[in-house]
C-alpha cells in the first residue's frame, strides 16, 4: 500500500507538472495570437435607402439619399453607392441637386467628399457644374475642389481646374480657367 501511495505522489506530481506545461505553453501561444491579431477596422453599421435631413431653426436646408450607407468605428461613413443631396431655399423647395457615384464623410474635419461623375444642377438659374471630385463643407455652407471642373449655364460653358462655390451653387469662383464658349447671344 506504501508503494501504491507513492506511486500515486509520483503520478500526481508529474500530472501536475504537466498541467503547468501545458497552461504555460497556452499562454505564451494565446500572448503570440494577440500579438498577431490586428483590431478589426471595418464596417460597424450598414443601412440601405438612407435618407437623411439636415436643418437650422427648424428649417429643411439639406437632404441626402443613398442606397447604401456604411459607419465606421471612427464615425467616418462611406457611400459607396454614391448619393443625391437636395439643397433647399427659404421657402423649402429645391434649389439645386448633387449626385455621385461615391461619397465618403470625414467625421474629424465635418466634411464630405463626393467623387466620380460629380454633377450639381441649380434648378433656379438652370447651371450645372460637372467635375469628378467636391468636398463639401456642411459648417460654411461651400463646396471646394483642386480638379477639372466644366460649368454649363443658359448662355455660356465655362472650364478650369479648381473651384470654390455656395454648396447651393448659387455662386461660384473658378480658379485657372481654361476656356470659355458663349452658347448664345
Amino acid at each position: 500500500m506504501k508503494r501504491f501511495k507513492t506511486l500515486l505522489l509520483l503520478c500526481s506530481n508529474h500530472m501536475c507538472f504537466f498541467l503547468i506545461c501545458i497552461s504555460l505553453y497556452s499562454c505564451f501561444n494565446s500572448n503570440k495570437q494577440m500579438q498577431e491579431m490586428r483590431p478589426y477596422t471595418g464596417p460597424i453599421m450598414e443601412a440601405e435607402d438612407v435618407m437623411t435631413t439636415y436643418s437650422d431653426s427648424a428649417q429643411k436646408k439639406v437632404r441626402v439619399f443613398a442606397p447604401l450607407q456604411t459607419e465606421l468605428q471612427n464615425g467616418d461613413r462611406e457611400f459607396p453607392k454614391g448619393v443625391k443631396v437636395d439643397f433647399f431655399d427659404w421657402r423649402d423647395s429645391v434649389s439645386s441637386t448633387l449626385t455621385c457615384e461615391y461619397a465618403q464623410y470625414i467625421k474629424t474635419s465635418d466634411q464630405y467628399v463626393v467623387k466620380k461623375n460629380v454633377l450639381i444642377h441649380n434648378l433656379r438659374e438652370g447651371k450645372k457644374l460637372s467635375t469628378e471630385e467636391l468636398i463639401w463643407f456642411p459648417a460654411n455652407n461651400k463646396i471646394q475642389t483642386d480638379k477639372f471642373v466644366r460649368i454649363d449655364t443658359p448662355k455660356e460653358s465655362v472650364w478650369g481646374t479648381g473651384l470654390t462655390a455656395a454648396d447651393d451653387f448659387s455662386s461660384y469662383s473658378l480658379n485657372k480657367v481654361e476656356g470659355s464658349l458663349s452658347l448664345r447671344k
